[in-house]
């Protein structure tokens, strides 16, 4: 190797250096704030900061041509387990989902049905006198997480009980974990570092601690089953990723429509009952005295709004904007007439 592009190297190793510092000092950040309900302005500042870097760091990642091996490896990965620490640390107040969760299994855990009742129902008085019903955000809402998502909330509400907050975190990123295990051995270096310092996979996992991690490892390993034939596997851990979040279903089709193309019909119909059973005696428990938990999610749409930050403006500005135009359009058209006449 000639001394200039040794000295190239060199140099390229500074700045991956330098991108993922940067990645844990926001994260640093972010956690110096604290409570970033009280501080949007600073959080949205650095969150999109975050996603700036990423982006630097993952066009550097694949265009750099550097062996990602050795010290290089460990300090991506270091950096991940840093900045993950810290967010998992902090008490989520951007995203209260996880106190609904906590909510959720709390009901589960004592034998109450949370489909049948809202937070602020009357009958549940007696779990209404805990400081975790402060917490709760919607209070107005039925719940909406599936079956297997509900047992789960029983195991996080009885780490919570125990470690708090941290402990109620402490199994939603499991599956996080174990798809990262998962993700080493079939990735190369380099996307496994892109996958790992995600911010989105950083925050929304072990800051916000949301259930689609479940939902998300449970379809790779659906996926992985699948890929080495084991059907069977792959149709139970699908049915399971599909009661705990509902998107899963929707990657149902796909395994269908390639088993029926390989005229492989017999597991294609073996495949769609063994989720339909997964998934029918998952709401089994749930619904023994009414089918409300089923038919709930007929009127889902209504109720709520997702991810709607962006939307909520537009929903406001576009009404007005869309007077405007058919204002100025019309005037261009009564002016373009009477022009003609």
């Amino acid at each position: 190797m000639s001394h200039a592009t040794h000295q190239n190297q060199k140099h390229k190793r500074w700045i991956y250096f330098l991108l993922v510092s940067a990645t844990v000092a926001i994260a640093f950040y972010l956690f110096w704030l604290a409570d970033l309900k009280n501080h949007v302005a600073e959080f949205l500042l650095a969150y999109s900061l975050l996603f700036c870097v990423y982006s630097l760091l993952t066009v550097f990642i694949l265009t750099s041509h550097l062996k990602f091996s050795g010290k290089l490896f460990l300090f991506g990965v270091a950096a991940f387990g840093l900045s993950a620490g810290l967010f998992l640390l902090m008490q989520p107040t951007i995203s209260k989902d996880l106190y609904r969760y906590i909510w959720d299994g709390m009901l589960v855990s004592h034998a109450v049905n949370p489909y049948l009742y809202l937070p602020q129902d009357i009958h549940l008085r007696e779990f209404q006198q805990t400081h975790l019903y402060q917490l709760v955000d919607l209070k107005n809402k039925y719940t909406l997480y599936p079956p297997i998502a509900q047992y789960i909330f029983a195991l996080v509400w009885l780490l919570y009980n125990f470690f708090g907050v941290i402990g109620g975190k402490g199994l939603m990123i499991l599956p996080v974990l174990l798809l990262a295990l998962i993700m080493h051995k079939l990735l190369p270096r380099e996307l496994f570092l892109i996958l790992i310092l995600n911010p989105l996979f950083l925050f929304e996992t072990f800051y916000s601690a949301h259930v689609d991690a479940w939902a998300c490892f449970l379809v790779v390993l659906s996926i992985l089953w699948y890929r080495k034939g084991w059907v069977f596997a792959s149709a139970v851990a699908l049915g399971l990723g599909a009661t705990t979040k509902i998107f899963p279903i929707f990657f149902a089709p796909l395994f269908l429509v390639n088993l029926i193309r390989n005229k492989k019909y017999t597991q294609a119909f073996f495949y769609s009952t063994v989720i339909c059973n997964v998934t029918g005696i998952a709401y089994v428990p749930f619904v023994k005295t009414s089918f409300f938990p089923l038919t709930h999610y007929a009127s889902v749409g209504n109720e709520f709004e997702f991810n709607d930050t962006i939307y909520r403006y537009l929903s406001w500005f576009w009404p007005k904007l869309s007077i405007g135009i058919a204002t100025v359009f019309l005037g261009i058209l009564a002016l373009v007439v009477s022009l003609r006449k």
